[in-house]
């Protein structure tokens, strides 16, 4: 309680410190042209704007994917006041910060007028041809075709729901859709994939079309505050973060409008590689067509052993600072084999070459090596006083992070675990926890929604193929939370575990 007081009262005192130009817009301004000039003429730096409540219509036709763009931005303030913000593209995302700090947004509730998902009933299933007939619900044809042939995943699947947000047992994995075509009498034929054969006749079904771009876009940016904001719907995460210190989030919500059984079509909160970590409080979340919460850092690789002490790594995610703890992982044992301290770096040749404090350890399989920087690691975070319920999977999902807390917070009717401590090597997230202790929660009904259930909580450490033989998590403390499920714990690879129930 008391660090988080000190960051409001910096977040305070930074406010206070500049100099800002104020701002007022009106309900029939074009708030996206305008804010976007009001960047420019002050030099992207202390800028204040303010809404007049209302109801706001936004459009950018130049916009590739985000309707706004903050690029080097300094000191900036928008406050909603209230208002609600429509998107008139339901594939584009609202904002994109890039290395810009002291970003603060606030007040306002942000919808689409068309979704990036369509729902209706099914009427009719030919196993054998793998079609669907599927009777659209009203308002959803018209743009069902549309998002078909716009989206970019190359999979666009379906979920089964008894009721909003809750998808039906043992429903995902999801069902794949290749094809959609229409009847004369405006239903859909849906042809499906090979694979979940558990949809039936009579089931309420979703189709997501998941874009590429999320509503808020940050990257490479520090002391980036959102507080009450409201999303509706979003075409791919709500909030998504590269490489991001000290993002805040103070009552900020995701929640499903009447008549809709998904809000978000993708993660809420997902950051990769944050060398300071996420702060989240007094949220509420709910209806999530993926994970509520991934916090990660993605794995470096090199290519060559240039000396005893320096290795040349690849650019890809490369993340890496002087002083940096390095963690070396062998992915095919599941062994982190060695930590070490960068003390310089010289980029040549595309490559980067880390020179290390102390020497290598001999015979290293490059082949097997992944690298990730434990200073990018979400240092620090905390999860309180929120409300997650009623999704299609998990609630903390991969965390892969060091030095946080979650607190006093409600999980419920999740079709994943609640929370689930645990490396990825399909989506190359990683890699293990340290330090987290999960307080005064309260957990019932998650973990359903899959073939096989899952625990309210889990915790593993893997390998390349299978479950590693070494206790890598370490100092998980479980402590006082409130528990109703099938399955409560699946533990395994953890040292220095505390359960107090």
């Amino acid at each position: 309680m008391v660090y988080n007081l000190l960051i409001f009262i910096s977040l305070f005192y930074s406010l206070a410190s500049a100099d800002y130009t104020n701002y007022h817009l009106k309900k029939n301004d074009d708030i996206i042209e305008k804010i976007q000039t009001i960047l420019s003429e002050n030099n992207n730096s202390n800028i204040k704007i303010s809404l007049e409540r209302g109801e706001y219509q936004l459009s950018n036709i130049n916009a590739m994917h985000h309707l706004l763009e903050f690029n080097n931005v300094k000191n900036f303030e928008l406050d909603g006041n209230g208002s609600e913000l429509i998107i008139n593209s339901e594939h584009k995302g609202f904002i994109r910060i890039t290395d810009s700090e002291n970003i603060h947004f606030s007040n306002f509730s942000i919808d689409y007028s068309t979704l990036p998902n369509a729902s209706g009933k099914i009427i009719a299933i030919d196993r054998k041809q793998h079609h669907i007939i599927l009777k659209m619900d009203i308002d959803n044809t018209h743009y069902l075709e549309k998002n078909f042939h716009n989206t970019i995943e190359k999979k666009i699947y379906a979920f089964a729901f008894i009721s909003p947000g809750i998808v039906k047992r043992g429903g995902t994995p999801v069902t794949f859709i290749r094809d959609i075509d229409f009847m004369p009498n405006g239903n859909a034929v849906l042809s499906y994939e090979e694979g979940n054969t558990s949809l039936e006749v009579t089931d309420n079904i979703t189709i997501v079309f998941r874009y590429k771009q999320p509503l808020v876009n940050m990257q490479y940016s520090k002391k980036l505050y959102f507080k009450n904001i409201t999303a509706y719907a979003s075409p791919s995460g709500v909030f998504v973060g590269k490489e991001v210190t000290e993002p805040m989030f103070d009552g900020c919500n995701v929640l499903l409008k009447k008549g809709r059984n998904i809000s978000s079509n993708g993660d809420v909160f997902h950051f990769q590689s944050s060398r300071a970590g996420i702060k989240i409080s007094h949220a509420t979340v709910e209806g999530v067509g993926d994970d509520i919460i991934a916090l990660y850092s993605s794995p470096m690789k090199s290519e060559s052993i240039l000396s005893v002490n320096t290795l040349a790594v690849e650019p890809k995610n490369f993340i890496m600072q002087n002083g940096d703890r390095i963690d070396f992982f062998n992915e095919v044992s599941g062994e982190i084999f060695h930590s070490n301290t960068v003390s310089n770096i010289v980029k040549k040749n595309q490559q980067f070459y880390v020179q290390f404090s102390s020497n290598l350890p001999p015979d290293i399989d490059l082949k097997a090596l992944k690298l990730y920087d434990r200073n990018c690691n979400s240092e620090g975070f905390s999860i309180e006083n929120s409300i997650f319920k009623n999704s299609v999977r998990y609630g903390c999902f991969l965390l892969r992070s060091s030095g946080g807390l979650i607190k006093n917070n409600l999980f419920t009717n999740l079709g994943g675990a609640a929370i689930s401590i645990k490396n990825i090597f399909k989506a190359q997230e990683g890699l293990n926890s340290e330090n987290i202790t999960i307080a005064e929660n309260n957990m019932s009904n998650c973990g359903y929604g899959f073939v096989k259930s899952f625990p309210l909580i889990e915790i593993r450490f893997s390998k390349k193929s299978g479950v590693s033989g070494s206790d890598t998590q370490k100092s998980i403390r479980i402590i006082h939370n409130k528990m109703e499920n099938e399955k409560l714990f699946s533990i395994q690879n953890v040292a220095n575990f505390y359960l107090e129930q």
